[in-house]
């Protein structure tokens, strides 16, 4: 009898300063593309995701599903992943799968801290840079159980969800700063910067599993709070000098 083989899913992380994609075929071999560049989300996306595909020698009616970045996050890294995901995903006909990302954050930590010190009970609390000292965070215990929803953090107002008598472990593009206002002796620093494709792959693949999809026409990204504009330093009512360009 011949095994039958394992499906293949493309994740896209765009939630983040960085854009990354990761395609894992038949379950074992993982290709992935990810950029070094700040904010370049809508520059490369589109041609990340034609390259794993063309390295992995598949095409879209290959995959499983395609799972993105959910947030919070970036609010233009996010409009621009969804739009992509769900074109793709309108066009192939492929399910569409949301991807909690300080879930997705708070797996790799688990992964990366392994099995905590004899006797300690520890909590994962991982932070994505909101810009000043606020992060969007949240907290999980072990195996991804989350104790809070996903929150706003003003670091110099409030510390965040530390459960009682439990060590945690932080980390994401927010932590560096939250190292000024935690405790060393409750709290330890992960080096784990950013969130990548690759980290959404194990929650992706259980909520196929689970037939977890999104309804693509409704499916919106995990914002958390109201986006603010930055206002404009030009002055409304007359045009660009000559020379000057639009902002």
């Amino acid at each position: 009898m011949e095994n039958t083989p394992q499906p293949s899913f493309l994740a896209l992380e765009t939630s983040d300063a960085y854009t990354s994609v990761a395609l894992l075929r038949g379950g074992e071999t993982l290709f992935v593309r990810e950029s070094t560049e700040h904010n370049d989300h809508a520059e490369v996306l589109d041609v990340m995701i034609q390259e794993v595909l063309a390295e992995a020698g598949l095409g879209f009616p290959d995959l499983a599903a395609i799972g993105i970045s959910q947030g919070p996050g970036s609010y233009t890294g996010l409009r621009i992943g969804y739009a992509t995901v769900k074109g793709l995903c309108f066009a192939t006909g492929l399910p569409m799968i949301a991807v909690p990302t300080l879930a997705a954050l708070a797996g790799k930590m688990e992964q990366l801290v392994g099995t905590p010190h004899e006797g300690q009970k520890c909590c994962f609390v991982p932070m994505i840079d909101a810009r000043r000292m606020e992060v969007y965070t949240q907290t999980f215990l072990p195996g991804l159980q989350a104790t809070t929803a996903a929150y706003p953090c003003i670091l110099e107002e409030r510390l965040p969800e530390r459960p009682e008598g439990l060590h945690a472990y932080y980390a994401g593009s927010g932590a560096a700063k939250a190292q000024r206002v935690l405790a060393p002796e409750d709290w330890t620093y992960v080096e784990c910067p950013t969130v990548r494709a690759a980290d959404l792959l194990p929650i992706l693949q259980a909520r196929y599993l689970g037939e977890v999809f999104e309804d693509i026409a409704y499916s919106e990204p995990l914002y958390v709070k109201e986006f603010e504009a930055t206002p404009s330093t030009r002055t409304p009512f007359h045009a660009p000098t000559k020379g000057a360009g639009a902002e």
